[in-house]
């Protein structure tokens, strides 16, 4: 995979930086995963996975070891990405993250205000 993300420094002041790095993880191979350009019917922020495509992208060495997520932590993270619970920080607490409709083979995702994100002129 070829190219670059913008994160901006602003990351630490919202919600999903005080939850579990797994949490982290899945959300910024969401974002490495979005289309930067329109392709294949898929608009700019959007995304074709499956559950295990998301397992599989956020998997993590443990010395010869290979450990994945479960299935119940990706569910557990998507659903929070679509609707953070209000524990959050003030400034960020009801943000939704990514909208999610199911697809033939898994589901289509969307990063919402991905131009907010990933535009150059911000």
């Amino acid at each position: 995979m070829d190219g670059w993300i913008r994160l901006h420094r602003k990351i630490i002041e919202s919600a999903i930086w005080d939850k579990p790095p797994l949490y982290m993880k899945v959300w910024m191979f969401l974002l490495i995963s979005a289309q930067h350009t329109p392709y294949k019917g898929l608009r700019r922020g959007q995304m074709s996975l499956s559950i295990p495509d998301i397992i599989e992208g956020c998997k993590w060495r443990v010395g010869a070891r290979t450990e994945r997520p479960t299935k119940d932590q990706v569910y557990q993270i998507i659903d929070w990405l679509r609707k953070p619970d209000e524990g959050g920080r003030e400034s960020n607490a009801r943000a939704t993250m990514i909208t999610t409709t199911k697809a033939t083979h898994g589901m289509l995702i969307e990063v919402v205000n991905y131009a907010v994100y990933q535009d150059k002129e911000e």
